[in-house]
C-alpha cells in the first residue's frame, strides 16, 4: 500500500487600513483585506471574515479531494465533513483574533494554534477513545479485561509452538502435564448510553470545553471499551424530547455509526436554540424501548425544573425492567460546585429559561455550596435506596473513574 506525504496548506493575508471622514466631516476606519494561497497562486479580496473562512475551507477541501481520489464517495464526504467541522469554531472567534494578531502578533498567532488545537481536539472519537482506554490499562497493575470478556470453558492438552499464555500452572504441578485453558467469549451484555442533551448541559462554554462535551466523549471512550469487551451498545439523546434513541448492537458499523451521532451532536448544535431538560418521561420512554436487560450509563448534570420524585420515579422504572442503571452526574467542579469566580460582580443567565441575575458569587458562595452539597447527597442517598450507582464527574477530571465504575458493574453483571 503507498502511502501520500504530507500535504502544505499556507496562506498569506494582507490588510490594508483606510481613513477617512464622512459625510458630516467624521472621521472613520475602514480594513480591507487580500488573502494568498501560497502553494497555489489564487488571490481573493475580502472585507468581511467569512470570505476569508470560506476561501481557506474551499483551497483546503481541493488539497484533500487529491489526497483521497482511491476513496470511495461516502468516505470522502465523511472525511471533509471532519475537515470542515475544524473551521466552525474558527469562524465564530477569527475576527476577534484577527484584531489581536495586529496588536500583537506574536500572542495572536499563539492563540490561532490554541483554538485549532482545541478545535481538533473534537474530533477523532476512534483515535481518542482507544488512547484513553489503552492509557487506563496500562496504569493498573491488572488488567481489566481478564475475567470480563471471557470466561473458561475446558482445558486442552498443550502442543509446542503454542502461546503459554494460557497454561494452568497448578494443574501442571498436580500432574505434571502441560494444559492450556479454553475460553469462551462472553458476548450479551448490552449497554445503553444515555445523554442529557439539553442546554445546561452546554455550560460553561458553548463553543469550549463543557458538559456535553465531556458527555460525548466519555460515551465514545465507553463505546470503545464495549467494542473491546464485544459488549453491545446502543445510544440515546435526550432533552424536552427524545431526541434519538438507537437499540443495542454490537457489529463495528453500528459502533462507527455512535461515534457519528456523537460528533452530530457536539457539530449541529445551535448556540441561539435553548432545550429544556425532562428527565422523567424521557426515561420512562427509553425504559420502555430496551427490550432485553442491559446496563444503562446515563450522562446527566440532573438539574431540571422537574419534580425530584418524577425523576427518581423513572429511574426506578428501569430498574424494575431488571436494568442496571450507573447515573454519571455531569459538573464543572470549579464553576459549579466551588463557585470559582473573581471578586466582581455577574449576570448570571439560566441556560434553559434565559432568565437572569446579577450579583457578586462570592458574597454567597458559602450558601450556594451548602445547598449544593445537600442536594448532591439527596441524589446519592435516593439513587442507594433503588440500587443504582450514583457517579460524581468534574469534566475537568479525565474518564479513569468512569471506565472503572463500568468494570465493576459489569463484572456483577455477567
Amino acid at each position: 500500500m503507498s502511502v501520500k506525504k504530507d500535504e502544505t496548506a499556507s496562506f498569506m493575508l494582507r490588510f490594508t487600513q483606510k481613513i477617512f471622514k464622512n459625510e458630516e466631516g467624521e472621521p472613520q476606519v475602514q480594513w480591507r483585506g487580500n488573502i494568498r494561497h501560497v502553494q497555489g497562486g489564487d488571490e481573493k479580496r475580502f472585507s468581511e471574515f467569512d470570505d476569508v473562512v470560506n476561501f481557506i475551507q474551499a483551497k483546503l477541501a481541493e488539497m484533500t479531494l487529491q489526497q483521497m481520489e482511491d476513496k470511495s464517495p461516502e468516505e470522502q464526504k465523511g472525511i471533509l465533513s471532519k475537515s470542515f467541522n475544524l473551521w466552525k469554531k474558527m469562524t465564530l472567534n477569527a475576527p476577534k483574533m484577527v484584531i489581536e494578531t495586529i496588536k500583537d502578533p506574536k500572542k495572536g498567532v499563539e492563540n490561532i494554534q490554541k483554538e485549532l488545537q482545541e478545535a481538533s481536539g473534537f474530533l477523532n472519537f476512534d483515535l481518542q477513545a482507544k488512547s484513553i482506554v489503552e492509557g487506563f490499562i496500562s496504569g493498573m497493575h491488572k488488567s481489566p479485561f481478564h475475567g470480563f470478556s471471557a470466561e473458561f470453558a475446558e482445558h486442552k492438552i498443550y502442543n509446542n509452538g503454542e502461546s503459554t499464555r494460557h497454561i494452568d500452572w497448578k494443574l501442571y504441578g498436580r500432574t505434571e502435564r502441560m494444559y492450556t485453558k479454553k475460553y469462551e467469549e462472553e458476548t450479551n451484555l448490552r449497554c445503553q448510553l444515555v445523554i442529557d442533551a439539553s442546554s445546561s448541559m452546554y455550560f460553561p462554554d458553548k463553543l469550549a470545553w463543557n458538559k456535553i462535551n465531556f458527555s460525548a466523549h466519555a460515551a465514545a471512550t465507553l463505546s470503545y471499551l464495549f467494542r473491546k469487551q464485544r459488549d453491545a451498545v446502543g445510544l440515546s439523546f435526550f432533552s424536552d424530547k427524545l431526541e434519538l434513541h438507537t437499540p443495542a448492537k454490537s457489529n463495528l458499523a453500528h459502533h462507527r455509526f455512535v461515534y457519528a451521532e456523537l460528533e452530530k451532536m457536539l457539530f449541529d448544535y445551535d448556540t441561539t436554540s435553548i432545550k429544556t431538560t425532562s428527565v422523567s418521561s424521557n426515561l420512562h420512554a427509553i425504559a420502555e424501548n430496551i427490550a432485553r436487560r442491559s446496563l444503562v450509563c446515563i450522562f446527566s448534570d440532573m438539574l431540571s425544573s422537574e419534580n425530584t420524585d418524577d425523576i427518581f420515579s423513572a429511574l426506578q422504572h428501569l430498574r424494575h425492567a431488571k436494568h442496571e442503571v450507573i447515573v454519571f452526574h455531569v459538573r464543572d467542579k470549579e464553576k459549579e460546585v466551588n463557585l470559582d469566580f473573581d471578586n466582581r460582580p455577574y449576570t448570571f443567565v439560566d441556560m434553559e429559561s434565559g432568565e437572569s441575575i446579577k450579583l457578586n458569587p462570592n458574597q454567597y458562595k458559602d450558601q450556594y455550596k451548602e445547598m449544593a452539597d445537600l442536594k448532591k447527597k439527596a441524589l446519592k442517598l435516593k439513587c442507594g435506596q433503588y440500587m443504582i450507582d450514583f457517579v460524581d464527574c468534574d469534566i475537568n477530571a479525565g474518564y479513569d473513574n468512569i471506565l472503572l465504575q463500568y468494570l465493576i458493574k459489569r463484572q456483577k453483571m455477567v
